[in-house]
Order: structure tokens, then C-alpha cells, then sequence
């Protein structure tokens, strides 16, 4: 079983900068846009790929684009994927992003952060804008990326959720951990610990936790 000091240490490697870098909200974003449909170890390999795009703009041939993510992590590579890259590369060059660098504090600060970005980037949800969060701010995040896994713990059927059931969940979630006793623990970290727990359960990590720092935001 995970106990939450080893998913605390599994959190951190998000936090991996090789040269002490500052963290960049753009390759955050395109790390969790790839995220949906993927597994970890996939969406692993392409971080590594698309962060030499951290200060250039992603190529204009998207077909070129799907070649080497493909080869990259022989994942299958929506066109979902592609929608959310380029509509995230559109929105830096038109400055839409900048307001958003920073993750603010508290829950429904960053409830407000991540609708907000809903709005713009056409392809990315409350789920995978909650992963944002959880890369560029792991220690600090109040979001839930709710997935299958969670719905799953909670049990609650497995299926898309509008917003507003997207909430209710996320603060589902939130009244479990205060009840628990750990209040202290920023929310992000408490919902990776118990999706650790049911993936354990499943036989997910094969008794070790797949590492994060290829998903580290400072790593380019």
C-alpha cells in the first residue's frame, strides 16, 4: 500500500530542475494536455519531446508534430492531443497566458485560475488544467485531476463530468481528506496519494511508483 510519505516523495520529483530552473506554465500546460488517454509512462516520454519547444513555437505542420510525438513515445497521438498543443501554442504568442503563470493560493482561488483557462484553451478541461496545476505548483496545488481511478475509489460511476459535478466531487474529495485529518496536506498531494492507493490496488506500479520527473516543468 502507498502510505502518503511515499507519494509525497513521488509528488516532488515534479519539482526536478536540473540548473536550478524556474518552472514554465507553457510546458505545464502541454504536459497535462497530453496526459488524457495516456498512461504516465507515455505522457513521460512526450514532456520529454515537447519541452524543446519551451521558448519556440510548435511547428506549423501538424502532421509534423504527430510524427515525432509518435515516434517519441509510439503512443497513440489524438487529434484531441494536437487540438490542445496548438490552441495552447496560439494563446501564448497572443499573450493570453501570461495572467495565468503564477498558480494563486488557496482552493477557490485556483478554481477561478483554472476556469479561466477552460475558456481558452479549446481541448483541456477541469481535469486536465487541474494536472497543470499539480506540475507547475505540486506542493501548493488545491486542485483534483478526477479520473477514472478516483471515480472509481469514490464509488461513483465512471463517466464525463460537466462542471458543476466536476466540483462537487473535487470537494467531495476535499471534506474526505479534512475528516481524515489532513488538512494540512494541500489537496492536489492527498488526491495523488489515494489515486496511488486504488492503482496499487490494481497492480499499477508492480510494487515500486512510476516516477514524475520526466513530467517536471524545470526540466528543459
Amino acid at each position: 500500500m502507498i502510505n502518503l510519505e511515499v507519494s509525497t516523495a513521488g509528488i516532488e520529483e515534479l519539482l526536478y530542475s536540473p540548473g536550478n530552473k524556474q518552472p514554465n506554465f507553457r510546458l505545464a500546460l502541454m504536459f497535462a494536455a497530453m496526459s488524457a488517454n495516456m498512461s504516465l509512462e507515455r505522457n513521460c516520454k512526450l514532456a520529454r519531446y515537447l519541452s524543446q519547444y519551451v521558448d519556440k513555437p510548435l511547428p506549423q505542420n501538424r502532421e509534423e508534430l504527430y510524427e515525432g510525438l509518435h515516434v517519441a513515445s509510439r503512443a497513440r497521438i489524438f487529434g484531441s492531443h494536437l487540438d490542445a498543443l496548438y490552441s495552447i501554442d496560439s494563446a501564448f504568442q497572443a499573450g493570453l497566458l501570461t495572467p495565468y503563470e503564477v498558480l494563486p493560493s488557496g482552493y477557490e482561488a485556483q478554481c477561478a485560475w483554472r476556469a479561466g483557462l477552460v475558456a481558452i484553451i479549446f481541448g483541456m478541461a477541469e481535469k486536465t488544467i487541474s494536472f497543470c496545476a499539480l506540475i507547475l505548483s505540486p506542493m501548493t496545488c488545491e486542485l483534483v485531476a478526477i479520473d477514472r481511478w478516483h471515480m472509481k475509489r469514490l464509488g461513483l460511476p465512471i463517466q464525463s463530468l460537466r462542471t458543476n459535478r466536476y466540483l462537487a466531487v473535487e470537494r467531495q474529495i476535499k471534506v474526505e481528506r479534512d475528516n481524515l485529518g489532513y488538512s494540512h496536506c494541500p489537496l492536489g498531494l492527498y488526491s495523488a496519494w489515494q489515486w496511488g492507493i486504488v492503482r496499487d490496488g490494481d497492480n499499477a506500479y508492480q510494487g515500486d511508483v512510476t516516477s514524475h520527473k520526466a513530467l517536471s516543468c524545470r526540466w528543459y
